[in-house]
């Protein structure tokens, strides 16, 4: 199954900071979660500990969205397993969790072994070559209010 995939390195790259980043996927898919700037995201994963071009922790992640956002959903991988009749040694592949209609709507975070991307209303938001075969590892719904300032 060819999955499209809207490549959130050229959606950033007319900004400054990105294009001297590594490791940085997800700086983007929560910029993009979060509907912010690179730059904006990029200082508050820098304020959580993150270095600049390495990669971020994954309770980096759910931080800058619990100050971001008016409750956040981290249904565990369990969960989603059980309900869809998987067990852990069967991870779900992108593919098959964007056949689930949970997916079709909202924004969620999708963690594989060493990658972060987005899926927003269906459509997925990572790096160009992100495709349906990776192992989904986790995910965090984000589909609540944005805090306003």
């Amino acid at each position: 199954m060819k999955i499209k995939v809207n490549d959130t390195v050229a959606i950033f790259s007319n900004e400054r900071i990105s294009n001297s980043e590594r490791g940085d996927c997800a700086v983007r898919a929560t910029a993009i979660a979060l509907e912010q700037t690179y730059e904006e995201t990029h200082a508050q994963y820098k304020a959580a500990g993150r270095k600049d071009r390495h990669g971020s922790k994954s309770y980096m992640i759910e931080d800058i969205l619990k100050d971001n956002l008016i409750g956040v959903n981290t249904e565990t991988l369990y969960s989603f397993l059980k309900d869809n009749n998987w067990n852990r040694r069967q991870c779900p592949t992108i593919s098959q969790v964007l056949k689930n209609p949970k997916f079709k709507v909202g924004t969620h975070i999708i963690a594989t072994k060493g990658h972060v991307f987005t899926i927003k209303n269906g459509e997925i938001y990572g790096n160009r070559d992100d495709n349906g075969q990776y192992r989904v590892a986790g995910y965090i719904t984000t589909n609540t209010g944005i805090i306003e300032s």
